[in-house]
This record gives structure tokens, C-alpha cells and sequence, in this order.
């Protein structure tokens, strides 16, 4: 006698409810950093648009943290009901989101404007490095800060920020792995707009995620 698959032990079924987390994953982020897709898709890359692109990036702070509780959620339990919990953890998180990117937006203002103010001078390639490194910094910053504050939903934001910082300096090779993703995140969704909101940010996220509880372990 043969017994009746059921979701636990039918691994198209395990794969299935997979694709449905990540791809209504995806599309909770979507419908929150809307702002930005209609940026991508209505004005071309160029150097005029910058300051349109970075006011954009702002709605992502929220929809970030959130994407990272739904995220988390599974890795718990195996499971998740991904646009429910992702506007669950929307209103519960969108606040400390939103504050915690800014920061990383405002390092990349940083970056750009005095990047190309020192340009304007003969030494000023040699500056352009450590303009690239607060950018970048920040930018880290402001995901571990969303990660930090996912798995210790109770801490304060000083607190957050401060082991944020220290673990983006400490474990600099992560960091670098994680601004390369965000990177290729943020590349695909301007290059590959169908690829880039739709199928990829969920997976790319997930292994920020899992690259950020390498910095440490017990978060308590």
C-alpha cells in the first residue's frame, strides 16, 4: 500500500510553497518601495537623476526590515505566511526601517557630493576612496542595524546601531560580501527591472540574512 503524500514528506510541494514565500515575498517589497520602481522605470541612468534615485531608496528602509522578519520567521518555524506577516512586521518595524536606512542614504550623499567636489582638484582621485568606504560603511550599518533590530525586537535603536557598527568593522569580509549583494540587489532591479523586483530580492536578502547571523550568534 502506498500512503498518501502529504506537504512534510513531498519535497514539489516543499518546493512549491518555496516559490509562493519568495515570490509574494517579492512582491510585498514591491508594492512598499514603489517609489522606486517607478523611478526605475520611467527615467533613464543618468548623473542628472541621482538625487530622484536616492529619494527613492528611502522607502526601502522599511520594506527591508520587514523582508528580513518574514525572512526570519521562516528560518524559525519552517514556514510563513509571507504578505501577513511581511505588513504585520511593516507596521511594527517601518519606523526604526526607515531611520536605520537613512543612515546608509545619507552616507551615500555624503559619498557622492564630496566625491565630486574633490574631483574638481588634481589630488582629488586620492580622497575618492575614503568617500567610497563612508558610503559603503553606512550602508552596512543600516543593514545589520535592520538585522539587529529583526532578531532583538526590544532593544533600543542606540543600542542596535552601535553593535551594527561594531560588527561591520570587525567582520569587514562579511560586510564586503553583503555590499556586494546589495549591490547585485540593486543592479538587477535598474538593469533587469523583471528579474530585479520580481524574482530575485527575496533569495539575494535571504543570504544577507544569513550572512549577517554569522556576526553573532547570540543577539540577546
Amino acid at each position: 500500500m502506498f500512503s498518501k503524500p502529504t506537504f512534510e514528506n513531498n519535497i514539489y510541494m516543499k518546493i512549491f510553497r518555496w516559490a509562493y514565500i519568495i515570490l509574494m515575498g517579492n512582491l510585498s517589497l514591491l508594492i512598499v518601495t514603489f517609489p522606486f520602481f517607478l523611478v526605475v522605470a520611467c527615467l533613464a541612468i543618468d548623473a542628472r537623476n541621482i538625487v530622484w534615485f536616492l529619494l527613492a531608496l528611502i522607502s526601502f528602509g522599511p520594506g527591508i526590515i520587514s523582508l528580513f522578519a518574514v525572512i526570519n520567521e521562516f528560518k524559525a518555524n519552517g514556514d510563513v505566511e509571507p504578505v501577513r506577516f511581511f505588513f504585520r512586521a511593516y507596521r511594527q518595524f517601518w519606523k526604526k526601517g526607515f531611520f536605520y536606512w537613512l543612515i546608509g542614504i545619507l552616507g551615500i550623499m555624503i559619498g557622492v557630493v564630496d566625491s565630486l567636489f574633490f574631483l574638481n582638484y588634481s589630488w582629488g582621485r586620492w580622497v575618492l576612496p575614503f568617500f567610497i568606504i563612508i558610503a559603503c560603511l553606512a550602508l552596512i550599518v543600516s543593514i545589520n542595524s535592520c538585522y539587529f533590530q529583526v532578531r532583538n525586537p526590544q532593544s533600543s535603536s542606540k543600542k542596535v546601531i552601535g553593535l551594527a557598527f561594531y560588527y561591520a568593522v570587525k567582520k569587514w569580509y562579511v560586510s564586503l560580501l553583503n555590499m556586494a549583494l546589495l549591490g547585485a540587489i540593486y543592479g538587477l532591479m535598474i538593469l533587469k527591472p523583471q528579474f530585479g523586483f520580481v524574482i530575485t530580492p527575496t533569495i539575494l536578502f535571504g543570504i544577507i540574512y544569513l550572512n549577517a547571523s554569522k556576526l553573532h550568534q547570540i543577539t540577546q
